[in-house]
């Protein structure tokens, strides 16, 4: 927990002016409450018994002033550490994000989707309350409490120390009840995890549950899930409760006890009425704070178990980080060198030798399971070889900026991927200077302009989520076009034909070639096969030229 600690402050960095200003206002709040005591004691020690109106109002107005320095200062403290979390916690944010677009598929094939997104959502939710009750709660509440303590002990040291015989009894409370409160915080994550998983499944595979009449099924997992996040959602937050009410109950008790034996020592006139009034004003401003402090732990209890969680992300994301060349384009070409490939278990590629020129068209074909897709992968820098080197331009992939690489690639995925907006934007993803025109010559090239001009909005029509107010293979013509109009220097076509018939397929390929890229289709149709500079056949992970077969 000490390294996830570390790990975290170091995102403050950038907010030590601010987390400074915070302290120092926190010091406010405290001094601006520490006379509050002493005053009451003066008004009812000397105000009163001598009729002194003028120090009577006095003693109140200052008593007045010092609360409302205490509630600005309060509230500017809670201005700067909101600008100093919030800026932070989206600094953490926008990392992890990162993390999750730049990692190898190799995480992606070792992590759920579900768990990640439910750690960059509401994992990073719980450090923001943490960092906002250790800032605004925690810090503030034990330094104003170590100060009141002090006048506390300065205006009557017997009736402390009673009340420090109470000490014992709420650390030994707290911690056994912390130790229930974060065992039960650790279930309540994980039902909670489990509930959004259940909720995004249903969501994302809801064709799936109908077409496979699983609703009544489906409906009681989810319900199951639903009950079990009820049952630790309310029992986590009866604990904090709880946890509060017996801690201000022991305070109360402690209260009870003070008031008790000071009064009985003004009955023996050990002690005053005005210094029993002022140490009973100067406790109950202690109880505040106490209370402000106690429940805070809750809540940094479940930020510290969501810290933990997230501690593996920062520390990859930040190994990730490191110069690389720029990537100026193809000019000569592919090669690979004796590239082999595992998954961990077994070898998908074994000493890949191959070579693909610049405005080179490549077929590459095999049965499913091949390794045709763990080619393109590792073609893609999703993978890094196990044995060997994939160079371009005679330059190792692995020294490549990669995002800069990718830019200059167009890829046709064996499924489309079409998201939910209108037509132009899934055209123009990641291309904010694609011109309409472009966009338009693109789509004919595709043979899908003329259909999307039919359309009542053209362009701008809705393509509906995942794209189901169109078919397969109008999907897989956009798709295309998106591809191309990267104006890439390689274009990969993985199954180009599963939503085309072949001529289609075929006039779209010519259109390409025309075009002067580079081109790799992946396929099972060895019909293509005329039409290709060159067809390579992939079988038990070792590529062979189709002349040799």
């Amino acid at each position: 927990m000490k390294n996830s600690l570390s790990t975290y402050l170091s995102y403050y960095k950038n907010e030590k002016k601010n987390v400074g200003l915070s302290l120092l206002l926190t010091l406010v709040q405290t001094f601006a409450l520490l006379p509050i005591a002493l005053i009451i004691q003066h008004v009812f020690n000397y105000a009163l018994p001598h009729g002194d109106s003028r120090a009577l109002a006095l003693g109140l107005c200052t008593v007045l002033v010092l609360f409302i320095a205490n509630s600005l200062a309060s509230l500017a403290n809670r201005h700067v550490t909101l600008s100093a979390i919030k800026s932070t916690i989206a600094r953490i944010r926008e990392e992890l994000v990162s993390h999750s677009m730049f990692s190898s598929r190799a995480f992606y094939a070792s992590e759920d989707l579900d768990t990640i997104h439910s750690r960059i959502v509401q994992d990073t939710e719980r450090l923001d309350n943490m960092a906002s009750s250790l800032l605004t709660q925690l810090i503030p509440g034990t330094l104003v409490g170590l100060g009141l303590a002090c006048i506390l002990i300065y205006l009557n040291p017997i009736l402390f120390l009673i009340l420090a015989l109470t000490l014992p009894l709420l650390y030994g409370m707290g911690k056994l009840l912390g130790v229930r409160v974060k065992r039960r915080i650790k279930v309540f994550h994980d039902d909670f995890s489990k509930f959004s998983k259940g909720v995004l499944f249903v969501l994302k595979f809801n064709e799936l549950i109908t077409l496979s009449t699983a609703e009544e099924a489906e409906l009681a997992k989810q319900n199951l899930l639903i009950g079990n996040l009820r049952s630790s959602s309310q029992a986590t937050a009866w604990l904090s409760t709880a946890y509060s009410t017996i801690q201000g109950n022991i305070l109360t008790v402690g209260g009870v006890i003070v008031l008790l034996v000071g009064g009985l020592q003004v009955i023996h006139h050990v002690s005053s009425v005005g210094s029993l009034i002022s140490f009973y004003i100067a406790l109950n401003l202690l109880s505040s704070s106490v209370q402000m402090v106690i429940c805070s732990i809750p809540v940094i209890i479940e930020g510290r178990e969501s810290l933990a969680i997230l501690t593996p992300l920062f520390n990859d994301a930040s190994s990730r980080k490191g110069e690389k060349k720029p990537f100026a384009g193809l000019h000569e070409g592919i090669s690979f060198k004796g590239v082999s490939f595992d998954y961990g278990t077994s070898f998908s590629l074994r000493d890949v030798t191959l070579a693909i020129d610049k405005h080179e068209i490549v077929g590459l074909f095999g049965a499913s399971g091949s390794g045709k897709s763990t080619l393109i992968n590792l073609l893609l820098g999703f993978y890094q070889p196990t044995h060997g080197t994939i160079a371009i331009d005679r330059e190792p992939l692995r020294d490549f900026d990669l995002t800069e690489y990718r830019r200059r690639i167009g890829v046709l995925p064996q499924e489309p991927l079409i998201f939910p907006g209108t037509i132009r934007e899934n055209l123009a993803y990641g291309l904010a200077n694609a011109s309409d025109q472009e966009i338009k010559d693109m789509c004919r090239q595709c043979n899908i302009h003329d259909f999307i001009e039919h359309l009542p909005h053209g362009y701008d029509s809705d393509i509906g989520n995942r794209g189901v107010k169109i078919s397969g293979g109008q999907k897989q013509r956009i798709a295309i076009a998106r591809a191309l109009l990267r104006k890439p220097d390689l274009i990969i076509l993985d199954e180009p034909d599963n939503n085309l018939d072949e001529a289609l397929t075929l006039d779209i390929i010519e259109n390409i070639k025309r075009l002067g890229t580079t081109m790799i289709v992946i396929s099972h149709n060895r019909r293509l096969i005329p039409h290709l500079d060159k067809a390579l056949v992939i079988r038990d992970g070792t590529v062979y030229n189709e002349t040799t077969l």
